[in-house]
C-alpha cells in the first residue's frame, strides 16, 4: 500500500520547530515532553535531512523549509476541502430550468441551510439514464419515469395553453371554443418537432403545415413572440412573457396536460429528507410564479 514518504506527524514536528523559539515551547505546542521531542528530531534529521543542529538548537535545512511550504499549503487546502458544501445535481429540461429552477435556487439554498451546493443540468432526453448512472441526484420532469428503480412524486399539474403574437391580442382573448378551428385554419403555425398543436387542442382534421418547426419549447416561444405564428406550450414556459405583454394566451381549455414530477433513485434512502425539502421548495416556487 502506498504511503507518505515522510509521516504527517514528522511534518508537523518540523513545522512546530520552525514556529517556536525553543524546544520547550515546541514540546508544549505538540503536547509532548522535551526528551521525546529531542529523540524525534534526531530521527527526522537522520532519516530525512529536514533538521540540523546549530549552536545547540534544531533548525530547518533547505529541504525542511521547502517541506514546510508544502505542509502549510496542504493544511490550507484540506481545510477548504472540509468546508466545501456537498454538491447535489438537479437535472431538468432547459425551459423548466429557465423558468422555475434557476430563478428559485437562492430559496432552495435557504431551505437547505446553505449546506449543499446545487448544480443544475439540462437534458431533453436520457434523464433516466443520467439518474441511474449517478450523473444526477434528482430529476424534475413533466412526466413520470419508466424504470421501476426510479421513485417519483407528482407535485403539480402541468397546464398547457394556446399562445399567439401580441398583435392578435384582441382576437384571441375574445375567441370562443366553437370558433377556434376556423380562426386558426389560415393562421401561420409554429410547432415543436415532437408536438402536434392541432391534436393538443383536440381539433380534427389537422390544419395547414407549420410555417416554423423547431426542436425546443424555448424556440417555440421565441418564434411566437416575434410574430411567426401560434402554438401550444406549457403555461409555465410563457408566464414571464405574458406578464411583459410579449405574447397573448387563449383562456380556453387545452387537451394536452402533464404532471410535474420529482424523480430519485429508489435505493437511496438517505435522500428522503432531500425529497421532502425539494417537494416543499417546488410547491413554493410554483405558487410564487402563479
Amino acid at each position: 500500500m502506498e504511503k507518505f514518504l515522510i509521516a504527517p506527524e514528522d511534518c508537523l514536528i518540523v513545522r512546530a520547530l520552525a514556529q517556536n523559539s525553543s524546544l520547550r515551547e515546541t514540546a508544549l505546542a505538540l503536547k509532548c515532553d522535551p526528551a521525546s521531542l529531542v529523540k524525534k528530531a534526531q530521527r527526522i534529521s537522520a532519516e530525512h535531512g529536514l533538521l540540523e543542529k546549530l549552536r545547540g538548537r534544531w533548525v530547518l535545512t533547505e529541504k525542511g523549509r521547502k517541506l514546510i511550504l508544502w505542509v502549510n499549503e496542504a493544511m490550507s487546502e484540506q481545510s477548504m476541502l472540509l468546508k466545501e458544501r456537498r454538491q447535489v445535481t438537479l437535472t431538468s429540461t432547459m425551459w423548466f430550468a429557465e423558468q422555475v429552477v434557476v430563478p428559485r435556487l437562492a430559496h432552495l439554498d435557504i431551505l437547505t441551510g446553505r449546506e449543499l451546493a446545487w448544480q443544475v443540468k439540462t437534458a431533453a432526453d436520457e434523464m433516466e439514464f443520467e439518474l441511474l448512472n449517478g450523473q444526477s441526484d434528482f430529476v424534475l420532469a413533466c412526466h413520470a419515469p419508466n424504470d421501476p428503480a426510479i421513485a417519483h412524486r407528482r407535485l403539480a399539474r402541468e397546464e398547457w395553453c394556446l399562445i399567439g403574437p401580441k398583435s392578435w391580442s384582441a382576437k384571441i382573448r375574445n375567441l370562443r371554443s366553437e370558433n377556434l378551428q376556423s380562426f386558426l385554419q389560415d393562421k401561420p403555425l409554429v410547432r415543436h418537432l415532437d408536438i402536434n398543436p392541432w391534436q393538443a387542442l383536440g381539433l380534427s382534421p389537422e390544419g395547414p403545415e407549420a410555417s416554423v418547426v423547431v426542436d425546443s419549447l424555448i424556440s417555440v416561444r421565441s418564434a411566437v413572440e416575434t410574430g411567426a405564428g401560434w402554438s401550444v406550450v406549457p403555461r409555465l414556459l410563457v408566464l414571464s412573457s405574458l406578464k411583459r405583454g410579449d405574447l397573448v394566451a387563449w383562456s380556453g381549455p387545452v387537451a394536452m396536460r402533464g404532471d410535474i414530477c420529482l424523480w430519485w433513485l429508489r435505493a437511496r434512502r438517505e435522500r428522503d429528507t432531500s425529497v421532502r425539502v425539494l417537494s416543499e421548495w417546488l410547491g413554493d416556487s410554483l405558487a410564487a410564479l402563479g
